[in-house]
This record gives C-alpha cells, sequence and structure tokens, in this order.
C-alpha cells in the first residue's frame, strides 16, 4: 500500500529528480506504464486499448493542431501547448501505470480506493510542506533531489512538497475534496466511524495546510462544502439521519481546528503570517469589510486586457509565455485570456470541448458519479478565472480505472486503506 501510495504521489504531484534530470515522475510513469501494457497484451494475447484513449485522442489532436497553426500564423516559437495530443498520451499511459499498481494489490480498482489514495497523497503533501518549511534538515534532504524548486520557491516565499505548490497543487487539492466529498455522500450508509473519521480529519487537513500552499484550494473547499450542505439536506431544514454521525465529527474537529488555529495565530509569528496568507480574503472582510486578496486584484486588472483586434480574437498572439524574460505572456494570470492570446478563441473552445468529453467519457463509465465529473469540469472553469491550468490527469485516472473494474471490487480493502 506505501508503494502504491508512491506511485500515486508522483503521478498528481510530478516533479523532475536530480538524479534523473532528463524526465519527471510523470513520464517515469508512462515508461512503466508502456511496459505493463505489453505485459498485459502478451498475457491476454490482445491489445486491449480503451475506446476512449481514441475517442480523446481525436478532439486532443484538434487542439494541437490548431496551436500549430497559431504559432505558425503568429510565426512563434512558444511548443507549449502545441504538442498536447502527446501529454495527453504521457498522462494517459502514466494513469494506467497508477490503475494497475492498484488492482495489482487490491484486486481491483475503484473510485473508493482512489479515493483514498488521493486523500493520503493530498494529506502527506500538505504535512511534508509543513516539516519542509520548518524543520531545515528535511528542507535540505527534500531540495537535494528536486530540480531548482527550493530556490524558485524559497525566492517567492511560499510553501512546497514533494511536488507539489502553487496554484497547480491548489486544483488537486480542490479536486481531493470534491472526490472525498462526493464519496462520502455515496457511501454514507456503509462507511465505518474510522472511515469518516479520517476522511474529515483528511478534509480539514487539506482546507488548513492546503491552503497556505495554495489559495486555489478555497475553490474547491467552497465547492465541496455547497455540495455537502446541500446533500445532508441543510436548505431543506431536513437533515438525512445517516449524516449524523459526520456532522458530529466535524463539528468536534471544527471546533478542535479553531482552537488550535486561534493559538498558533497569536502566539506564533510564523504561523501567523501563513495564516493570513490563507485566509487572506476572510481578515480582510472582518477588517475591511471587503472580502478582497492580492489574487482578486490581479485578477480585476486582467479583467482590462482582452484583445482589441479580431485577428488576435481568431488567431492568438501565439505566445503563452513572456518571450522576453520569465513570466507570462502580457504578466497575464487568468486562464482564459492565456488560452486565447496563445491560440484565439477557437483554441480555447477546443480545449474546452476536450475537457468536456473527458468528463462525458467518465460520466458514460460512472453513472452513479455522475455529479463528480460535473463538479470537476466545473471546478476547471472557475480554476480558469484565476490561473491557467489542466485537469485532464484527473479525468485520464478515472477513464483507466474503469478498464480495472473486471476484478472483484471488496469493500475490506477500501477499509484498509483507510
Amino acid at each position: 500500500m506505501v508503494i502504491v501510495a508512491i506511485v500515486c504521489s508522483f503521478y498528481f504531484f510530478s516533479f523532475l529528480p536530480n538524479f534523473f534530470p532528463v524526465a519527471n515522475t510523470k513520464i517515469i510513469l508512462a515508461m512503466l506504464g508502456v511496459i505493463v501494457f505489453i505485459y498485459d497484451t502478451i498475457k491476454y494475447r490482445s491489445a486491449q486499448i480503451p475506446s476512449s484513449f481514441f475517442f480523446l485522442s481525436i478532439f486532443a489532436g484538434l487542439f494541437s493542431l490548431w496551436n500549430w497553426v497559431a504559432i505558425t500564423y503568429n510565426n512563434t516559437n512558444d511548443f507549449t501547448y502545441s504538442n498536447y495530443i502527446l501529454s495527453m498520451w504521457v498522462w494517459f499511459v502514466a494513469a494506467y501505470f497508477v490503475c494497475w499498481c492498484i488492482k495489482m494489490v487490491h484486486n481491483s480498482c475503484n473510485i473508493g480506493l482512489l479515493a483514498n489514495y488521493m486523500a493520503i497523497v493530498c494529506v502527506f503533501q500538505c504535512i511534508i510542506a509543513m516539516t519542509i518549511h520548518y524543520i531545515p534538515s528535511v528542507k535540505s534532504f527534500v531540495d537535494m533531489y528536486l530540480v531548482d524548486v527550493g530556490t524558485h520557491m524559497d525566492g517567492i516565499k511560499r510553501l512546497y512538497g514533494i511536488g507539489s505548490g502553487l496554484d497547480s497543487t491548489g486544483i488537486m487539492l480542490s479536486a481531493a475534496l470534491l472526490i472525498m466529498a462526493v464519496y462520502l455522500a455515496n457511501h454514507i450508509k456503509e462507511m465505518s466511524m474510522r472511515h469518516i473519521l479520517l476522511y474529515t480529519i483528511s478534509f480539514f487537513v487539506i482546507v488548513i495546510i492546503g491552503n497556505m500552499i495554495s489559495r486555489t484550494t478555497s475553490v474547491g473547499v467552497t465547492m465541496s462544502a455547497i455540495y455537502l450542505i446541500y446533500t445532508i439536506g441543510i436548505p431543506r431544514l431536513s437533515i438525512k439521519y445517516n449524516y449524523l454521525r459526520f456532522i458530529w465529527v466535524f463539528i468536534i474537529l471544527m471546533i478542535i481546528s479553531v482552537i488550535i488555529g486561534y493559538y498558533y495565530y497569536n502566539y506564533v509569528p510564523e504561523v501567523h503570517s501563513q495564516i493570513r496568507f490563507a485566509f487572506e480574503g476572510f481578515f480582510n472582510w472582518i477588517e475591511k469589510g471587503e472580502w478582497s486578496t492580492s489574487s482578486t486584484t490581479t485578477l480585476s486588472e486582467d479583467f482590462y486586457r482582452w484583445p482589441t483586434d479580431m485577428e488576435t480574437w481568431i488567431m492568438g498572439d501565439g505566445y503563452f509565455v513572456d518571450p522576453e524574460k520569465p513570466g507570462f505572456y502580457k504578466k497575464i494570470d487568468m486562464g482564459y485570456l492565456r488560452f486565447i492570446y496563445y491560440s484565439g478563441i477557437v483554441g480555447l473552445l477546443l480545449f474546452i470541448s476536450f475537457l468536456i468529453c473527458s468528463a462525458y467519457r467518465c460520466i458514460q463509465f460512472w453513472k452513479s458519479y455522475q455529479s463528480l465529473f460535473l463538479l470537476l469540469i466545473l471546478l476547471q472553469f472557475v480554476v480558469w478565472l484565476k490561473v491557467a491550468t489542466d485537469i485532464f490527469y484527473v479525468f485520464a485516472i478515472f477513464i483507466c480505472c474503469s478498464y480495472f473494474l473486471d476484478g472483484i471490487s471488496d469493500d475490506d480493502e477500501i477499509e484498509k486503506v483507510a
């Protein structure tokens, strides 16, 4: 189980190791995925490739082709998304290996197991980020194996884990919160008290420390909270009996979290600044009467940077990153604007179509979890208001997971992981 958790961490939080700087952990997992796929092909005497792979490759190919057209038309050398179909294939094969490992250990691969491993990995990243920040020896050890990560993150004074940091981590933590919330809602009846307790503890760890790493996590916090409030029946003033255990555990842990947070906020200066950063909007609301952060200020500035000519709207400028110095093109953070300036509204719509099709394929396989994939695609569209990210790797793991469902699903295995 520990090895599987490490493999999951390498997938969801990929990084470039110093001892093998030619490929990050995502690519390494993809290489292993090719090997186990060949092994399975020989074992079953047929190449069992999910139809979703070909279906999504068409959309990824169209997106990549249009990006090539855009950068060729604009005569630029920014290939950030021009080879996206290759990135999609790498994620898919890497996800295949992750699901294969889970299947080998648990004789099955299902949403329950994925939810538990995601919770484990995300909590670990939160804990290791705090450990790196406060224990110099751990920081030195981790920095020794990560290519240039420590120097960069120290320069911008942000927490980081092993492959985690900034907005890409925020969207992964948000996705994990949504997956945990939907799984909890669907299986609250059969979940043990221990399982509920661990899920709730994981939720609070990700909410608090996750926001210190990346405030994008707050999007997932808000969406999962609204989903649970509605599912429990609070708006209708008719709380479902099955949720009473969860409600009591949640209230008790929230009280404990507030007490601990109050102590560290008032008596530990270093944690004080981290908490203020994580919940800057809340503090500004209490102290100034308005909900604002440095990110919302940047976002408000981006709203005045839309293209002013039809040519850019259609073909973009061919730049995703600044061609002259490190940073975003035109210093724009908003994802929608960055994609439009890269390959125009056509490129943006093709990428949106690809992600919607990814969610649709997941819904086809997991009809009872339709709300989860709708929430995940909504998460992507909301986060694009703040930053350009890609959530396909989350969809890829669920699509590949469906491929391994032929084994026996054992609820006891899920409890073991919990």
